[in-house]
């Protein structure tokens, strides 16, 4: 049942298809695979039969967890520069590679949610990546997660100005 869901996605997604076979067979050739804009790259060690079977997980994930990570980052980070330029009193207080938390007072949440969203949702990251892929849009879909502050519910929080 695997390998039929497999051709099938490979039916609906050509290009998807070439691109996975292009990553092995760079990782096969090169020993590593390199990313465009910040130059970041995984080195893959053993045979070509070890990169084809136990790193092809590796091989296909690095480059879409990478540049997910570096779209989360460039947008905390152009975030964090939109609450010091705003004279916000919001600060991004953790950063991991998949997620960033604001710390923000009641009056400042709807400001700083809007900033954080519009900051991932169009950064410098993605803005080179579209020239580098001369044009081509990407899907950006991302969850957004609220904290409780002391009991109040979103629809407590009024923007102030």
């Amino acid at each position: 049942r695997g390998s039929a869901f497999v051709g099938y996605l490979a039916g609906l997604y050509p290009h998807r298809a070439v691109w996975r076979t292009r990553l092995i067979e760079a990782a096969c050739r090169d020993g590593a695979l390199h990313l465009p804009i910040l130059g970041q790259s995984r080195s893959f060690g053993g045979s070509e039969e070890a990169i084809r079977g136990q790193y092809r997980p590796q091989v296909l994930d690095f480059p879409v967890q990478t540049t997910a990570a570096n779209i989360l980052q460039c947008g905390a980070s152009e975030t964090q520069q939109a609450f010091i330029k705003a004279r916000m009193i919001s600060r991004v207080v953790i950063n991991t590679h998949d997620a960033f938390t604001v710390d923000s007072p009641a009056r400042e949440f709807l400001a700083a949610r809007t900033l954080a969203e519009t900051h991932i949702a169009d950064n410098w990251y993605l803005r080179e990546l579209v020239a580098h892929e001369q044009g081509r849009s990407f899907p950006l879909t991302f969850e957004r997660a609220h904290a409780v502050y002391r009991g109040c519910q979103e629809s407590d929080f009024k923007e102030t100005r």
